[in-house]
């Protein structure tokens, strides 16, 4: 899996586990649904200020660090 499909499966989730519908957070971040859902799949690629909003809304972070070993 890229780093992208991680990121959107770990966000779907946490959607399924907090038992919201994408319905829902669309309206949370003021979207649409079909929105919500072409960010979830992938579909879309003008989202970095939207991916902070549900990252904020799902009271997520998202942590970047080295995949190498450090010495």
């Amino acid at each position: 899996m890229s780093m992208n499909q991680d990121v959107r499966q770990a966000v779907k989730t946490v959607i399924k586990e907090k038992g919201l519908t994408q319905e829902q957070v669309a309206e949370a971040l003021g979207v649409n649904r079909v929105y919500v859902n072409r960010m979830l799949s992938g579909s879309t690629s003008k989202m970095p200020g939207r991916w902070s909003e549900l990252l904020e809304y799902l009271d997520l972070r998202l942590t970047v660090e080295s995949s190498k070993e450090k010495p």
